[in-house]
């Protein structure tokens, strides 16, 4: 073989470990953007549950304004709870969109703490009550 034919074979393509390199930096990018994508999302699933609540108590609030009492549950700003002493004072639905699930799909939970303090929390991504990433 001459040297012109053996210098034409080097230059035509990629080795093995070239090409292997190069696979081996686009996985290593591509796990970097999943990464950063998935912690945006986990992100964006907290701030919309903490819409969520907002909404929430703000339909709470009008409740109470309207009834003098606070709901028995978050259904009652929906549809007006039995037994009620003014009927006619209910004025809901009291939340635009319905009563909304977190992010997790799971219902949002109420609670009246010392008869004034309105307390409504998701239980955050794993769904488990006091895992620590609860949102209220």
């Amino acid at each position: 073989m001459s040297r012109k034919t053996r210098s034409r074979r080097r230059q035509g393509g990629f080795t093995l470990m070239e090409v292997l390199l190069v696979v081996a930096i686009l996985i290593i990018l591509a796990s970097l953007a999943t990464i950063a994508i998935t912690r945006t999302f986990n992100g964006a699933r907290k701030n919309k549950a903490s819409l969520d609540i907002q909404g929430i108590k703000t339909g709470i609030n009008a409740y109470y304004l309207d009834i003098g009492s606070y709901p028995p549950s978050l259904e009652a700003l929906e549809v007006a709870p039995e037994g009620l002493p003014n009927p006619q004072k209910w004025n809901g639905p009291y939340l635009e969109n319905g009563l909304p699930v977190d992010p997790w799909n799971n219902p949002y939970q109420y609670a009246l703490e010392n008869n004034s303090t309105i307390v409504v929390s998701s239980y955050g991504p794993d769904g488990v009550a006091q895992s620590g990433d609860e949102i209220q």
